[in-house]
């Protein structure tokens, strides 16, 4: 894949294939569209929180997400393409690990560049993950 070759139709159904590797557990899958130097922003103090450079870091951290959300699935709600930036509305829902229900929904802003995903940051509501902290430090030491 290209980045000039892509239509704003191949990015929205490729993000929507992508996130339903990652639906299935499929990490090599979904990471297969992010670049080996890509960089990953996840927010707050939770046990997430952090910035996370090159695909090994950011398939640590999908590989974690999935181990305190089980059971995660993401539903895209919209895709919309403006350029080489994309912003993707989302709701997650899942299973604590102590078995209670999960739900939360944001936004990620990406950036592709020659059809590889080279940045990401999410927006949410980072109060919901508090609970996973307890006490542990994030990846700032916060």
């Amino acid at each position: 894949m290209t980045g000039n070759l892509l239509t704003r139709s191949d990015i929205e159904t490729t993000i929507f294939t992508q996130y339903e590797k990652l639906n299935r557990g499929d990490l090599d899958g979904f990471l297969e569209l992010w670049d080996q130097d890509a960089v990953f922003t996840f927010p707050g103090t939770n046990i997430l929180g952090g910035v996370y450079r090159g695909k090994a870091e950011i398939q640590r951290f999908f590989w974690l997400l999935r181990q305190v959300i089980v059971g995660l699935r993401f539903d895209i709600n919209q895709v919309l393409v403006n350029g080489e930036y994309i912003a993707m509305e989302w709701e997650d829902s899942g299973r604590t690990i102590q078995g209670e229900p999960f739900n939360n929904q944001g936004v990620t802003i990406m950036r592709l560049r020659d059809g590889r995903l080279v940045e990401a940051r999410d927006y949410l509501d980072t109060e919901k993950l508090k609970a996973f902290s307890m006490g542990r430090k994030n990846r700032s030491g916060r």
